[in-house]
């Protein structure tokens, strides 16, 4: 088949150094082939089980190219990262890669196709107040006990709609009960810092506050401007995936990141980066 050759010269333009070197030109057929176009298709190709042109892996296939080598193929091969020539280098990173495919591949390990255990992250756009904000929406894929999936809004990260930090710290004195909390209307008008009232806990909720915004009509979504994917079904790691638009056959969804968590970090993990 010809588009397996044309794997293996890609494959061997990176795997040597770890960094893209100059491919030959291949066939417009061919790039559209190898173009990882839909996500679900990022799936069955990390998972080992459907070649670039959409036909199940046979023991052909698999006498031409490993999945290691398969894998690899899926990462972002212009990452600076792991081009020795730039700056931002990292040879943790590309030690880190070697690790991850070495973990997936001994063990056996894939995505399921309901995607479970799969965050996204959708960059939004909309209308505030007759202003164009900017947003996000994490979601998480939900698995039925039927088998069947569903993506739920986990949060909504809403900077615009927060109000700015305190300036000073303020209490309700100790004796406030006496007088049945009269000095609460001096804690609500004092809107500059009303959050030092709550003793350092930050009350607000960007997520009912959009949500408020969005049921009064205030706020109007447009459209998702990008879209992540943050993949946990990996033990001990997350798979970030994003979409790369460009005219070569290292494009569509790949590999932006893998980064090593214990599953006792994840949640946390969601909380302060998931944006």
């Amino acid at each position: 088949m010809k588009y397996l050759l044309t794997i293996g010269i890609i494959f061997l333009c990176f795997a040597s150094n770890g960094q893209p070197m100059q491919k030959n030109k291949l066939p417009a057929t061919s790039e559209m082939v190898l173009q990882v176009k839909q996500f679900a298709q990022f799936i069955e190709r990390f998972n080992y089980t459907k070649t670039p042109d959409d036909k199940p892996i046979d023991d052909n296939f698999k006498n031409k190219i490993s999945r290691p080598e398969y894998i690899m193929l899926l990462f972002n091969e212009t990452d600076p990262r792991i081009d020795s020539t730039q700056p931002k280098y990292n040879s943790h990173y590309r030690v880190l890669r070697r690790e991850f495919i070495k973990k997936v591949c001994a063990d056996n390990l894939g995505i399921t196709p309901e995607m479970k255990d799969v965050y996204s992250v959708a960059k939004c756009v909309g209308e505030y107040k007759n202003t164009q904000v900017a947003y996000s929406v994490v979601l998480r894929k939900n698995v039925l006990d039927n088998g069947a999936s569903e993506w739920i809004i986990h949060k909504i990260n809403a900077d615009f709609l927060l109000p700015k930090q305190m300036n000073e710290q303020r209490t309700i004195p100790p004796n406030a009960g006496e007088t049945g909390f009269m000095k609460l209307a001096d804690a609500f008008s004092d809107k500059d810092n009303l959050s030092s009232y709550f003793g350092g806990t930050d009350p607000w909720d960007a997520t009912s506050i959009f949500l408020y915004e969005i049921h009064r009509g205030a706020i109007k979504h447009k459209f998702s401007k990008e879209v992540t994917y943050y993949i946990f079904a990996i033990p001990d790691w997350v798979v970030v995936v994003k979409n790369f638009q460009r005219n070569t056959t290292n494009s569509g969804w790949l590999i932006d990141d893998v980064l090593p968590i214990s599953k006792t970090e994840i949640n946390n993990f969601i909380d302060d980066n998931l944006k």
